[in-house]
């Protein structure tokens, strides 16, 4: 025989074997037009299961409590895997209080269906045992359930009313992903875990209530949520997952607990209306593509322990006016500020140990204040620039007392037109009549804060018509 049609002969038969393990289990018995598998034949409990040469349910389907068979009482306890699958012309399903358990798939593309119950009784829902059904518009799940598994509702384009019970603690992958018509969710406060994507692409989710207790928002639990305004974050929380809130292009304001130390990559990536942001004081690492593209995103206070920033972390950040960075930063990623179109001031602090190519490209650098006592590692300048042509000319590089030599020698550093020492001696007071738009100090050491240091102080201020000015203060 020909190797490819005995190939082809393979597949065929192998595909008709499987098919019943894809769709459901054989029946037993059938009863009122619903087929039954026995699952302990002693203690008389059955299954619903998948009807007889894969016919299709349809119309309204009244699963009972208990049927008769071989002259003996069976109660029903569980919904088989794919037992409902793929049934068009199923709309309603009525589901008895004596069920426990939805097995996988079981009403998987039923895009007619909809209606259906979760009674109090169900203590097991299973992955993607209602996936895809668009018609479906509400969903109560009963105080039983502790675990809605992976996908369990993903692609229910239409469920718009989601009553979520007591019992839930976590919320499996992409569970709700794509449920376009969700406008608003209340987490109980049993919830702890929301694992990845579990509501993803909920297009017109606008309002998410948090509850306190919830502990770990995983990878892209609302990413592209295009409509979600708000995302105040309970201090209960100690996870926050990459890209939990990215692509949510309507986000206003988010609010981050005291317990999250490490931003994680592309958290908030692509919040282009994002306005107000609470960040913790304790952060010590910003990671890739954090914040990229939070174009209304203004200047932030960046803490007094970060130490690193990650590559594209504020990449288009374009309300971005200053860049504070605090003496405990030692590393900046690739691109960390790049295409902030009207970032003019920022400050390089002493502790750092290593600069990436193109940090600041396409950034209007008027002002670098440099505390660097001793020069950190540099690409070399056939691998990319950390800063553009017109940083050279355009920008004023401020450096040490005692280090101009050290810079005007320096690769990179000494193609500066304009580099001068900061002599905080002759730092004189700036008297001006504008209104103060943001006001940051530096101690000695170049430590950057929000409310000025005791002793020694250099205050800079940033006006409304877009100048700043610099004074010396003692405290």
């Amino acid at each position: 025989m020909n190797t490819r049609k005995f190939n082809i002969r393979l597949v065929l038969i192998l595909a008709v074997l499987l098919l019943p393990a894809m769709r459901g289990v054989a029946y037993d018995f059938e009863s009122e037009g619903i087929y039954f598998r026995i699952i302990n034949y002693n203690i008389g409990t059955v299954a619903v299961t998948q009807a007889e040469n894969f016919q299709m349910y349809s119309d309204t389907i009244n699963i009972p409590s208990f049927v008769e068979y071989d002259g003996k009482h069976f109660i029903i306890t569980e919904i088989d895997g794919f037992a409902f699958a793929v049934c068009h012309g199923l709309k309603k399903v009525i589901i008895p209080g004596s069920v426990e358990k939805i097995g996988n798939d079981a009403f998987r593309d039923c895009d007619n269906l909809m209606s259906a119950n979760i009674p109090n009784s169900v203590k097991t829902l299973s992955e993607r045992a209602f996936m895809n059904c668009t018609a479906l518009t509400n969903i109560k799940i009963g105080d039983s359930v502790n675990y809605i598994d992976e996908r369990a509702f993903s692609g229910c384009s239409s469920l718009g009313t989601l009553d979520l019970g007591n019992g839930v603690e976590d919320i499996g992958a992409y569970a709700f992903s794509g449920c376009n018509a969700l406008e608003e969710l209340t987490l109980p406060q049993s919830v702890k875990r929301l694992e990845s994507g579990a509501f993803s692409v909920c297009s017109k989710l606008s309002n998410v209530n948090f509850n306190y207790g919830l502990e770990i928002i995983e990878n892209y639990a609302f990413n592209r949520c295009t409509s979600l305004l708000c995302a105040i974050i309970p201090e209960s929380v100690t996870s926050l997952g990459s890209g939990a809130f990215s692509y949510c292009t309507n986000l206003e304001q988010a609010s981050i607990p005291a317990g999250i130390t490490v931003i994680e990559s592309s958290l908030f990536r692509y919040c282009e209306n994002l306005t107000q942001l609470s960040l913790p004081e304790g952060i010590t690492s910003i990671g890739a593509n954090a914040f990229e593209r939070c174009l209304l995103l203004p200047d932030i206070p960046f803490g007094e322990v970060l130490r690193d920033v990650g590559q594209q972390a504020f990449k288009n950040c374009a309300s971005f006016t200053q860049a504070m960075l605090p003496n405990t930063v030692q590393s900046i990623g690739y691109e960390a500020f790049a295409g902030c179109e009207h970032l003019e001031v920022i400050s390089i602090p002493a502790s750092l140990k290593a600069m990436t190519t193109r940090n600041f490209s396409f950034c209007p650098l008027k002002t670098i204040y440099s505390h660097l006592t001793s020069l950190p590692t540099l690409p070399s300048w056939n691998q990319g620039a950390v800063f553009d042509q017109q940083h050279f000319t355009d920008a004023t590089l401020y450096v040490p007392k005692g280090r101009k030599q050290l810079f005007s020698t320096a690769e990179v550093w000494k193609n500066f037109v304009d580099i001068q020492e900061m002599d905080y001696d002759n730092i004189t007071t700036t008297v001006v009549d504008r209104e103060v738009t943001s006001v940051y100090y530096l101690n000695a050491h170049g430590t950057v804060s929000d409310v000025p240091f005791k002793g020694f102080n250099i205050c800079v201020k940033t006006y409304n018509d877009g100048s700043s000015s610099v004074e010396k203060i003692n405290k």
